[in-house]
């Protein structure tokens, strides 16, 4: 049978043995790192992007994942470069883009990979009053006084405008 003053004296016994452990743990330096420092996620920015573009961080989980460059060229095109590397995959273009004497776009066109290194190559233009969509799947045409009621029920009746067939 346990008495208070077995129970006391077991406590007694156990706190010196704590404290010393504790205090060897205490007095452990901090040992150097011996692993190679971690390699950045982000994909390095290509050689022709020019030293005065802006450039811009993107992030993922508040991790550094990518950037985004842009800049004019000397022809007065807008030059935008976006990538981001999401273990492995992620996007990878290059827009030129038009603009007008308003900054509105008038031509537009992107090429590179899309998230799953697929190839992408879109054209957008806009020439008196008709803007014009093209990538590999599909091209497509608007008129400026062409009305959406007009174009919605020449689909439904089956057939398409000559100018919105791939």
């Amino acid at each position: 049978m346990s008495t208070p003053n077995n129970r006391l004296h077991g406590t007694i016994i156990l706190i010196p043995i704590l404290l010393s452990s504790l205090s060897s743990l205490w007095s452990q330096q901090p040992q150097p790192a011996t692993q190679a420092p971690q390699q950045s996620a982000v994909p390095a920015l290509p050689a022709d992007i020019p030293s005065t573009a802006e450039r811009y961080s993107f992030l993922m989980t508040g991790n550094p994942a990518g950037q985004q460059a842009v800049w004019i060229a000397a022809d007065g095109t807008l030059h935008v470069f976006f990538q981001f590397n999401d273990r492995g995959r992620g996007p990878k273009t290059t827009s030129v883009l038009t603009l007008d004497a308003n900054g509105l776009p008038i031509s537009e066109v992107i090429t590179g990979n899309d998230y799953l290194k697929s190839p992408v190559t879109e054209k957008y233009s806009l020439e008196a009053g008709t803007a014009r969509w093209k990538n590999p799947r599909r091209a497509s045409e608007w008129r400026k006084n062409e009305r959406r009621q007009d174009r919605a029920a020449s689909r439904r009746r089956g057939s398409r405008p000559a100018h919105d067939r791939a």
